[in-house]
């Protein structure tokens, strides 16, 4: 009944009397229907007026942090920079937030800074001011929990919560996590957590009987997750490049030489779509969106789908080769089809015998696919919006020209 004359109250200025501002923060934020839009504007309008300090900005980024992290994360970055005051605010911000032994604030179910993408920034922020070097030893002896153990035990909870995270992007951004600076001390307990992590996709879909039966004659089951297609699209890769490099009756010459691109592209699409025993399709190129697609995706109604990117490495420089890796697969082909895995194809005929680099020295055409499976692999290790990238080669020449 009261709610809409207090928030336009609110709107115009903070109650003068502590008591008063917290009991009108929590009857916003425990209403039926929260007026979490408007709360955000007045809670990043405050948090750019008063004093980092303040009790008001604690209050208002702890309101602002469940609603709109991710501009909120943004906003601490730049007043906490310069500000005397930056570990103790974050100290009492975290407090607050940990929810534990106070109800000063009231805490929604599903607070905005767990989103994974945004525990990327928030996670190194909160280890940048509330240092696990400052921590007090509890070990021994009776001890009155203070403001910074509260802080401790939200900032302790932050990595594990991304670890379980449902979000399929978790593993991969706490990979990049191990890597960051403020984290150095805690590398250990995070790639424990990915090997968690790793362990529950594994035992995440039991095995029907059906897939028994399936994995004895072919060795594999049908993909239940991405990784899965990705890694049958991988393994029927590698095969089509055995036939091609190591048969005694091989593929080579089902390609001519000089072949264009496309001609390239139909013929491993066919051989994908022969080897596919009905656990995925390849859609035919004009069944895809012509903007911003991938030259192949290897689809499955159960998962997201695996793009792979095709090159002949005799059309291309090294720099445009890098260009393709990064720029079309991952910064465009992966986004803008929903798929979380690419694969990067490379082929050679023989046209050209090595490639010249930036700095003048000759690569052959495996040197240039050890080049980019290493770009891989670092693209892959700082990841958030993809989760894995592999480069395949296939070499068509005759093994007298290799």
């Amino acid at each position: 009944m009261v709610r809409e004359t207090v928030l336009d109250k609110m709107r115009v200025v903070d109650p003068p009397h502590p008591f008063i501002f917290d009991f009108a923060i929590s009857l916003l934020m425990k209403t039926m229907t929260p007026p979490y839009a408007d709360l955000a504007q007045i809670a990043l309008s405050r948090c750019k007026e008063v004093l980092v300090a303040s009790d008001a900005f604690v209050m208002w980024s702890s309101v602002c942090l469940q609603i709109d992290a991710d501009q909120c994360v943004t906003l601490l970055e730049e007043r906490l920079r310069d500000s005397a005051s930056a570990s103790e605010t974050m100290i009492r911000i975290c407090s607050m937030l940990q929810g534990d032994v106070r109800d000063r604030l009231p805490l929604i179910a599903n607070p905005s800074y767990l989103i994974a993408t945004t525990l990327r920034r928030f996670i190194p922020l909160v280890y940048r001011y509330v240092r696990p070097a400052d921590d007090i030893d509890r070990s021994e002896g009776p001890y009155t929990r203070n403001a910074r153990d509260n802080a401790v035990g939200f900032r302790a909870s932050l990595l594990s919560r991304l670890a379980y995270s449902d979000d399929p992007s978790a593993m991969a951004i706490l990979r990049e996590l191990a890597t960051v600076s403020e984290l150095a001390g805690h590398r250990d307990w995070i790639l424990h957590l990915i090997h968690d992590g790793a362990v529950r996709d594994v035992d995440i879909d039991g095995w029907t009987p059906e897939d028994v039966r399936s994995f004895v004659i072919g060795h594999e089951t049908d993909p239940k997750t991405a990784r899965d297609l990705f890694r049958i699209v991988v393994n029927r890769l590698s095969d089509i490049k055995g036939a091609v490099e190591s048969s005694d009756n091989s593929w080579r010459e089902e390609v001519p030489f000089k072949a264009k691109e496309y001609v390239l592209r139909r013929w491993l699409a066919r051989k994908l779509t022969d080897r596919s025993r009905q656990r995925y399709t390849v859609p035919q190129e004009e069944e895809i969106d012509q903007e911003q697609r991938p030259d192949l995706r290897v689809e499955n109604p159960k998962t997201s789908p695996v793009s792979i990117e095709i090159k002949w490495a005799e059309n291309w420089t090294i720099a445009e080769l890098l260009y393709g890796l990064e720029v079309q697969l991952v910064g465009q082909y992966l986004k803008a089809n929903g798929s979380r895995h690419g694969i990067f194809l490379l082929a050679a005929d023989g046209r050209k015998e090595t490639w010249k680099t930036e700095e003048g020295n000759r690569l052959t055409f495996p040197e240039v696919t050890q080049l980019l499976e290493k770009r891989a692999e670092e693209l892959t290790a700082k990841a958030s919006a993809f989760d894995d990238l592999r480069v395949v080669s296939i070499d068509f020449r005759v093994p007298e020209r290799s």
